[in-house]
């Protein structure tokens, strides 16, 4: 499993092609890395057996069993097959579980999914390598004394329970709650940092990270929920720690940070062609993965 690093912001534009090298900017100060969207493909509507039928693949054609959830985290968007020096990949989109029952069946190469094997599906065959995470964490401007929070009290923000910051800090005044205004990307978050709580209706949707650091910037009382990936130079926003630790990768893959949906290349044995391309590309930093949502190394 590989360790990764810390980030958090909006990156530049996104860019076509299914690999991107990574470039400087002298407007960011990246703190993970500099992620850009790799080409779009069309999710197909007929599962991956009908499409295996129907398609008439060259001989090296590779299939990639993509998670719906892994989909979602990728924005719709993965190397297409000019991405793939060797092999033709050809992806098909399905719930994040099955993608491991395809794979136990011989009936997809590779998969993508924030699903693991189990230890049994691992006694089988299957083996995994963390890709990346789709980090969240909580921002506030440099001018709020809050430096940490515990993850009992930003559930407690999150759900509405805390409404004013003398329940969990020592300033004063309403909490303001702002989240992204993609109603997935929310109910991701509240799974992995709020289990079994509903998300408070008093919480207000930004469109980006930029949008949610200037929005604490111009108002100490407010806290964001964001993706980390790159921080804009002089943002003046902190990212909280949660019970002492400050996000990363590395502590996501450690289990001392809970704020991260964990995205997994998953295979029957050593990783072949396709997805041993996915895997050296991801880990040298040439495959990109999706625009400021996945965090990687």
């Amino acid at each position: 499993m590989a360790l990764l690093a810390s980030c958090s912001a909006e990156l530049p534009p996104p860019q076509s092609g299914g690999f991107a090298r990574r470039q400087s900017d002298s407007d960011l100060e990246p703190v993970c890395v500099d992620l850009k969207v790799g080409s779009s493909f069309d999710t197909p509507s007929a599962p991956l057996a009908e499409r295996m039928l129907g398609m008439q693949p060259s001989v090296s054609a590779q299939l990639l069993a993509l998670g719906r959830n892994a989909n979602a985290i990728l924005g719709g968007s993965f190397p297409d097959s000019q991405g793939v020096a060797q092999s033709r990949l050809v992806a098909s989109v399905h719930e994040d579980r099955d993608t491991i029952e395809l794979l136990l069946l011989g009936k997809t190469d590779c998969a993508v999914s924030t699903v693991s094997p189990s230890m049994r599906e691992a006694q089988s065959g299957l083996t995994s390598m963390l890709l990346g995470v789709e980090l969240f964490g909580f921002v506030v401007s440099e001018s709020s004394p809050l430096h940490n929070v515990r993850l009992e009290e930003i559930r407690d923000v999150l759900d509405g329970t805390a409404v004013d910051w003398r329940q969990i800090s020592s300033g004063t005044g309403p909490i303001r709650l702002l989240l992204p205004s993609d109603t997935a990307t929310c109910e991701r978050a509240m799974r992995v940092v709020a289990p079994g709580r509903r998300l408070t209706v008093t919480a207000q949707g930004v469109d980006s990270t930029t949008a949610a650091f200037e929005a604490v910037v111009r108002d100490p009382s407010a806290i964001a929920l964001v993706h980390l990936a790159a921080q804009p130079a002089g943002a003046n926003v902190r990212v909280l720690s949660i019970d002492g630790t400050l996000p990363s990768v590395a502590a996501f893959a450690r289990g001392s940070y809970p704020a991260g949906v964990p995205l997994w290349l998953v295979t029957r044995g050593v990783p072949g062609g396709a997805a041993a391309e996915i895997r050296d590309g991801v880990s040298s930093g040439e495959l990109v993965l999706a625009d400021q949502r996945v965090c990687v190394r």
